[in-house]
């Protein structure tokens, strides 16, 4: 069982970091929009291709953040799971003894 726990202390260690860079990746596109745009306009001029790209990645931090949110919340139910079985075994040993 504590094999379990800490294997869940370092998911959720890594889901925190994802988190972290996912906010960071956010707010950085807030800011950096205006600039962005202008970039896009003076790419899509003469390089559509770098538009395509550009597009692409911005769709894969949202995805990564949608991922991220669906990680979190699965982990959340896996803990209550893992927090009520052990509940059920301490149950369970004090009825053995």
């Amino acid at each position: 069982m504590t094999l379990a726990w800490g294997s869940l202390d370092l998911l959720g260690e890594d889901l925190y970091s994802v988190h972290e860079i996912s906010i960071q990746e956010k707010s950085y596109r807030k800011s950096e929009n205006l600039h962005i745009l202008a970039d896009l306009v003076n790419m899509v001029r003469g390089k559509g291709v770098r538009r395509a790209l550009v597009k692409e990645n911005l769709n894969l931090l949202v995805d990564l953040d949608e991922e991220r949110s669906r990680g979190a919340g699965q982990l959340m139910v896996m803990l209550d799971r893992m927090q009520a079985f052990q509940m059920y075994l301490e149950e369970l040993r004090s009825q053995v003894v």
